[in-house]
């Protein structure tokens, strides 16, 4: 289970205390065509199906750099033949300390009821999507009691499974992990239930991995999303994989800076 990751994450936690407090930039943790890019188009982006990829777009701090090895780590056997990669930055209106937000970043990302209902603008079919019909937090996947969102405290270690229906592939259970420490959260989010599209069986459980990093750079924040999926080779699966993922991601982006703007309102 994604749980194996939680221990080999830790061990770059030492890491940590480079990017502890005081300056630090878009230069320090990304390479000069990548900041150039991100501050001209506000997002990059890339998808690869059915090829050999390496990430290269995650950023160069403590929990960044464990995200590409994810996959790897967790004893999967087989590579990911679907990859979908986002950095996108997001300006702050109010500048603050490196990672003096953490804590409410943490917030959010825990806040998985508030993704239900969420609306994002659509590219694709030119109109407003609903990302989430079914979004919550459950005791187990034997239990699937309702509970409250785990907001107190730190995130650093948890662990949850989560109930989501969205509308290209419905609903399922989801298990959750968290990392984080004083500038960054990371979310690794997991299917602990086989996907199927269309009725026919496409990702098995525990072969999907949504890996979604917020960074606290004091004037900027930054989020980072990769996608690794091994997926059943469908005719026609390769478009709606790269429409399917991308927007849920751009949701995610939508959500979380709606989110955060709440916070600062």
């Amino acid at each position: 289970m994604i749980r194996k990751l939680i221990a080999v994450i830790c061990l770059f936690l030492f890491a940590g205390c480079l990017f502890a407090e005081g300056n630090l930039s878009l230069s320090d943790i990304f390479s000069a065509d990548i900041v150039e890019q991100l501050q001209s188009e506000k997002k990059i982006e890339k998808t690869v199906y059915m090829e050999e990829y390496e990430p290269s777009l995650f950023p160069k701090t403590a929990l960044g750099t464990t995200v590409p090895s994810l996959w790897e780590k967790s004893g999967k056997t087989t590579k990911p033949v679907f990859y979908y990669e986002a950095l996108t930055i997001f300006e702050k209106k109010n500048p603050t300390e490196v990672g003096a937000e953490i804590k409410d970043i943490s917030v959010i990302m825990r806040s998985i009821s508030s993704l239900e209902g969420m609306e994002y603008y659509s590219p694709s079919r030119k109109k407003m999507r609903t990302l989430y019909d079914e979004s919550y937090v459950i005791a187990s996947p034997e239990d699937k009691t309702k509970i409250p969102d785990p907001v107190e405290g730190s995130a650093d270690g948890l662990s949850l499974y989560a109930v989501q229906k969205d509308l290209t592939f419905g609903r399922y259970i989801y298990e959750y992990n968290y990392k984080e420490n004083q500038n960054e959260v990371l979310t690794i989010c997991s299917n602990y239930d086989a996907i199927r599209f269309l009725g026919i069986p496409i990702i098995k459980a525990d072969n999907l991995i949504i890996s979604t990093e917020i960074l606290d750079l004091g004037d900027t924040m930054v989020m980072y999303a990769l996608v690794e999926a091994d997926v059943a080779s469908v005719s026609l699966i390769e478009n709606k994989l790269k429409k399917s993922f991308a927007a849920r991601v751009e949701a995610l982006s939508t959500w979380f800076a709606s989110m955060y703007s709440k916070l600062n309102s």
